[in-house]
């Protein structure tokens, strides 16, 4: 459509955030990996488990390694940088995800028959949270949109109750943009608390991620 007359700015735009869409889309493959993985641990079936990990473990090491700048970059914005650079909205948009996706594995393989994947959740959640309230702070609940799987991660990895108010709040703000959005704030403030978070869940989310009614739900 545009040819030669592409604006530069555009141009240099798109050249800026494309390592960064890129990131995405490998986030998006692991959280597919991991429903692979939580199927087959819920099958029992100990050799697909291992393999199924084994390739999960092995795209989340990938993406640590191809995108460390970008990640690094994330983990030292200010609160104070605001998104007038694209870039800067869509790290706190999509880094999340990664953070996300290297929990719910450790999580997943903790009590399977298999090795466990060691991870430090906590300094996972320490990422999420924070990047979470630096994009809430410049783009309120729009920004909340991007990061609502992740969210829902800590919100079940969490026993900090002050960060599962935060995160049930922000989920209530979105509770009129989609019917799964009310379901997960409904899930979190009347069925799920941070006990019940574990392997378990994640194993078995078609039966865990109902709402109060019995509805299921996803983000």
């Amino acid at each position: 459509m545009w040819g030669n007359a592409y604006p530069q700015n555009e141009l240099m735009d798109d050249i800026e955030n494309r390592s960064v869409f890129e990131l995405m889309v490998y986030c998006y493959r692991a959280r597919y990996s991991l429903a692979a993985v939580a199927q087959s641990l819920r099958a029992g079936d100990v050799e697909e488990s291992q393999n199924q990990t084994e390739a999960t473990k092995l795209l989340i090491q990938f993406i640590a390694a191809r995108y460390r700048e970008l990640l690094e970059v994330a983990s030292g914005l200010l609160p104070s940088t605001d998104h007038s650079h694209r870039l800067v909205a869509n790290l706190r948009g999509i880094v999340p995800h990664y953070h996300a996706a290297v929990i719910l594995l450790s999580r997943l393989t903790e009590n399977s028959p298999i090795s466990p994947v060691i991870a430090d959740p906590k300094a996972h959640v320490n990422s999420i949270m924070s990047l979470a309230r630096q994009a809430y702070r410049h783009q309120g609940v729009d920004a909340m949109v991007r990061i609502a799987w992740p969210l829902l991660v800590v919100a079940l990895e969490t026993r900090d109750q002050p960060t599962r108010d935060w995160i049930v709040s922000r989920f209530h703000s979105m509770v009129g943009l989609s019917k799964n959005m009310e379901r997960t704030e409904d899930f979190l403030r009347n069925s799920a608390g941070p006990p019940e978070a574990t392997s378990v869940a994640w194993a078995d989310p078609r039966r865990w991620f109902r709402s109060g009614d019995g509805t299921p739900f996803i983000v």
